[in-house]
């Protein structure tokens, strides 16, 4: 086994340097579109509550508001504030160079927005949009509410949820009038670690590694 792993690793690192260069290449005509679109199936409640941690998922957008009201009303003295809400987005970068067509790449953003919602103290609760102009390519956006970095998100203050929820679908709304349809990303894009893809070239490596 452990020789078999050593051959494995060694394909992954020879394949790795041998796109080396075209990748550090390409990365540098990358360029950013500053856009979002939010998938608002992807909305993710998460709060304490007096037995531990919990996150709420799988609801639609319309239920966001009552499951807040309940939760701050019916379950209050056991849901600590405050509640934080989540929503995956996509945007996408195009690729120029010489003596080829334009590409296209599209990049999921796990928790591209969110809101830090008080509900006894709404001046307290604040909120984040990244900006997919600042994210650096090929990388995950921090945790806004734990590990921010400078630059990487716009922030509001004294944003109350119904605020929020409406600057998403109003963003949403703006985004399709400017370009005619979302991105062909979806929900399941964010239920992996790996793309397909990916999965598909590492079973293929270790199928070479074990013949």
């Amino acid at each position: 086994m452990p020789q078999l792993i050593q051959t494995l690793s060694n394909k992954l690192k020879a394949h790795a340097q041998q796109g080396l260069v075209s990748a550090e290449t390409a990365k540098t005509h990358w360029q950013k579109c500053a856009d979002i679109y939010y998938l608002l199936d992807t909305v993710k409640i998460s709060y304490n509550a007096d037995f531990g941690n919990v996150t709420l998922e799988n609801m639609h957008f319309e239920e966001i508001t009552d499951c807040i009201h309940s939760l701050t009303t019916l379950q209050k003295g056991r849901v600590q504030s405050p509640l934080t809400i989540t929503v995956c987005g996509v945007t996408w970068d195009v690729l120029t160079l010489p003596e080829q067509d334009m590409q296209h790449r599209v990049r999921a953003i796990p928790k591209a927005a969110g809101l830090r919602y008080f509900a006894d103290n709404c001046i307290s609760s604040d909120a984040y949009f990244y900006q997919a102009s600042q994210l650096a390519l090929d990388a995950v956006p921090s945790d806004y509410f734990s590990d921010r970095k400078i630059g990487e998100a716009k922030a509001v203050s004294a944003l109350t949820l119904k605020q929020f929820l409406h600057k998403l679908q109003q963003n949403n709304q703006q985004f399709l009038q400017q370009y005619g349809k979302p991105l062909h990303l979806h929900k399941a894009n964010f239920e992996e670690p790996m793309t397909e893809h990916e999965q598909g070239v590492l079973e293929h490596f270790f199928n070479q590694a074990t013949r």
